[in-house]
C-alpha cells in the first residue's frame, strides 16, 4: 500500500468493503489491484479475484472469483452531504456474471448523519436470472457519532434483493446469517441497532442486534447480537 503519484494504491490480497459504510455489498478478502484518487471528487476502482466461499453464496457457489472488476465516485455536494454512484461486475471461472449498479447519498445534521443506498444486479454471461431472484434493493441508515467519554447510536433498514450482493458484511461464517440463507429466497430484510461507546480517542466499543429474515420461501429469522471493540491507528 503507498501513493503512486497522486493516487492511493493497495494491491495484493487485502480485505475490501463495498458500497456503503456498513459493506452492503461485499466485505472479505480481495486478491487484486486499488487505486484511489481525489477529495471533493473521490474516485476507487479495482480489479481482482473475491475469496472463494466453500458454501453456495446469492451468485452460487463462487462471489467472484475471475475477472471481477468495479468503478465507483463520490463527490460532495455541500459542506454536509455528498452523493456516490458505482458498479461492480462479479464474474466466475464458468463464466457467469453478477453485476450490481449502486447509487446514494450521506446527509449530515449536527451530530446525526443519515445515508441512504439504492441497488440494482443482474445476472449475465452464462448466468440467468431464477423465478425468485430479485433485482433491486435499498438500505437507509440514521447514525449519531459518540464524542469520548460519550454514547453513539446507529439504526439501519434492509431490504435487499437477493441480485444486490455478493457477501455483504451482515452474513456470517455459519448459522442463519450465512450467505446460504437467502440464496434461493429472494434476499432478505430487516433492521440493525448498534449502540457504540467511545473509551478514549481511536477506541470504541460497540454492541449490535440485527433481526433479519427472507423475502420469500419459509421466511426464517435470524436474530444476532454482536460484539467489538474498534481500534483505529
Amino acid at each position: 500500500e503507498g501513493r503512486l503519484g497522486g493516487a492511493k494504491v493497495t494491491a495484493g490480497r487485502y480485505h475490501e468493503e463495498l458500497v456503503g459504510g456498513d459493506s452492503d455489498v461485499y466485505s472479505n478478502r480481495i486478491d487484486g489491484i486499488k487505486a484511489q484518487y481525489g477529495k471533493k471528487v473521490r474516485l476507487m476502482g479495482w480489479y481482482g479475484k473475491m475469496a472463494k466461499l466453500a458454501s453456495a453464496t446469492s451468485l452460487g457457489p463462487w462471489p467472484g472469483d475471475k475477472k471481477s472488476w468495479g468503478a465507483h465516485v463520490g463527490f460532495d455536494i455541500g459542506k454536509a452531504a455528498d452523493l456516490f454512484v458505482g458498479y461492480d461486475e462479479l464474474e466466475n471461472r464458468n463464466d457467469a456474471k453478477r453485476k450490481i449498479f449502486d447509487v446514494g447519498a450521506n446527509a449530515k445534521i449536527g451530530a446525526v448523519k443519515a445515508t441512504a443506498i439504492y441497488l440494482h444486479g443482474k445476472n449475465g454471461g452464462t448466468a440467468v436470472d431464477g423465478a425468485n431472484d430479485k433485482k433491486n434493493g435499498f438500505t437507509f441508515q440514521l447514525a449519531v457519532a459518540a464524542k469520548p467519554g460519550s454514547w453513539g447510536f446507529l439504526a439501519k433498514y434492509y431490504d435487499l434483493g437477493n441480485l444486490t450482493y455478493a457477501d455483504p458484511a451482515t452474513f456470517t461464517a455459519k448459522g442463519a446469517l450465512a450467505p446460504t440463507a437467502h440464496a434461493t429466497n429472494g434476499g432478505f430484510k430487516g433492521y440493525r441497532l448498534s449502540a457504540d461507546y467511545t473509551v478514549a480517542k481511536n477506541m470504541v466499543s460497540r454492541v449490535s442486534y440485527f433481526d433479519l429474515k427472507d423475502k420469500e420461501g419459509t421466511k426464517a429469522k435470524a436474530k444476532t447480537f454482536y460484539g467489538e471493540l474498534i481500534v483505529t491507528f
